[in-house]
């Protein structure tokens, strides 16, 4: 389960996870998804959630940035017995600029004591192919190459760190190896609550949001290319269909995907140590890890995969169309 999830028992010990920042719209958001569109006046905006915000110019996002500042001093005055407040958004790392980290610490240390950054880190191979599975749960029609060639800079860990190592020291950024077999429970919420003094939270309950299987994002890739072509949005319904029946390990970068961005890899991890390196708490992936990937998790899908992809995502798509339409009489 999510700390979002868990507020009561996080009260109960002395922390706080606001309310502050989760809704956009009618939806409440795990993370506080609002905070860092209220903290920039520049970068890209989800379409998805444009109108939700009420963010149409420079004016209107000046009104949501102090629309969401209200929020948050509103429900820290309400606090009793609360020693620590967290934040949680993995925007706040894919999308670090400059002046994103300087308008964060501006409005953190104008109301606490002391602030804490941890960033649980993927191998970047792995990172690439879990966002991968977002990235097809959120909509997109990429293959997976073609995903990894257009965001190979997500890959590019120090230019988002250095920005929060810049304005609050490196000694309040920690990085840890985003690798089960080195946190709590291999949990990372009960590896995080552990770092707050909390035992016990989290571990037992399995995650929401688990990544979409090779076959999965094959369903739903093409279920994302059919509602495209017919120029409709997909119904949130078969997200929800295809997550719960295909989740797992998403695809695996192949051999040839592995060998065009490998430099790419390299020259980050190499940049990551030399910048950052300071900061590397405990056990942490090398570069020998990912050149050592057993060959069988280098293969390609194969067109079998992706064509029995293809006729299960035109069956789902039927079926729940049939449905709604019985449902109608």
């Amino acid at each position: 389960m999510f700390l979002s999830g868990q507020r009561e028992t996080l009260y109960e010990a002395g922390i706080a996870y606001p309310s502050a920042g989760t809704v956009v719209g009618d939806k409440t958001h795990v993370r506080h998804l609002r905070f860092r569109y209220a903290m920039t006046n520049t970068g890209p905006i989800p379409s998805s959630i444009l109108a939700d915000l009420g963010i149409v110019n420079a004016s209107t996002r000046a009104k949501h940035r102090r629309s969401l500042i209200d929020e948050f001093d509103a429900e820290i005055d309400q606090y009793r017995g609360i020693h620590t407040m967290v934040l949680s958004d993995e925007a706040l790392f894919r999308y670090a600029t400059d002046e994103l980290a300087i308008a964060s610490r501006e409005f953190m240390m104008a109301r606490f004591d002391d602030v804490e950054i941890v960033i649980y880190l993927r191998r970047p191979d792995r990172y690439l192919e879990s966002f991968y599975s977002q990235h097809i749960k959120a909509g997109g029609r990429q293959t997976l190459s073609g995903f990894v060639e257009q965001n190979i800079d997500m890959i590019d860990y120090a230019a988002r760190i250095l920005p929060w190592v810049n304005q609050f020291g490196p000694k309040s950024v920690h990085i840890i190896s985003f690798d089960r077999r080195n946190l709590v429970d291999g949990d990372v919420v009960a590896d995080f609550a552990s770092r707050c003094g909390l035992a016990g939270v989290g571990a037992q309950e399995k995650q929401p949001n688990q990544s979409l299987s090779v076959l999965g994002c094959h369903v739903l890739r093409n279920i994302n290319l059919m509602y495209r072509r017919r120029k409709s949005r997909r119904p949130d319904h078969l997200r929800a269909i295809v997550s719960r029946s295909f989740s797992g390990a998403p695809p695996h970068l192949d051999s040839e995907i592995f060998a065009s961005i490998v430099g790419d890899i390299r020259a980050s991890h190499e940049e990551l140590l030399g910048t950052v390196g300071s900061s590397i708490e405990g056990p942490f992936y090398s570069m020998s890890d990912m050149l050592r990937i057993p060959a069988a998790d280098r293969q390609p899908d194969g067109d079998e995969l992706a064509e029995l992809g293809r006729v299960i995502a035109r069956s789902v798509v039927e079926a729940y169309e049939h449905s709604r339409e019985a449902s109608s009489f």
